[in-house]
C-alpha cells in the first residue's frame, strides 16, 4: 500500500441480492517505509589506529514516530565466496 490516509467504506450483500453498506471509516495514515537514505563519516579513509575519533552521519526517513539509532561495527572484508581477505569493495 502507497503512502497516504485511505478511508474504507463496506458493501455487504446476502444470496437474496440484499445489500447494506457502512459509511466510511476515519481515515488510516500509511506512512512511507523506514530507510537510510545516506551513511557517511566524518573523515575520510584511511585513518591512523587510535589517532582519531570518526563521527558517522546518518540521515533516516519514513517510519514511524521517535527514532533511536544503534551503530555496529565490523572489522575487515572478504571476498564473496572465497573467505579470503580481500577486495574491500565487496563486503561479506
Amino acid at each position: 500500500m502507497a503512502p497516504g490516509i485511505y478511508r474504507v467504506k463496506v458493501v455487504v450483500r446476502d444470496a437474496l441480492g440484499n445489500a447494506a453498506e457502512s459509511g466510511w471509516s476515519p481515515g488510516y495514515v500509511v506512512v512511507p517505509k523506514l530507510t537510510v537514505s545516506s551513511l557517511s563519516p566524518d573523515k575520510a579513509s584511511p585513518q591512523a589506529a587510535e589517532m582519531a575519533t570518526v563521527r558517522w552521519k546518518v540521515e533516516a526517513k519514513g517510519g514511524v514516530g521517535k527514532r533511536t539509532y544503534a551503530f555496529r561495527i565490523r572489522r575487515g572484508f572478504r571476498r564473496h565466496g572465497t573467505g579470503l581477505p580481500g577486495n574491500p569493495d565487496s563486503i561479506a
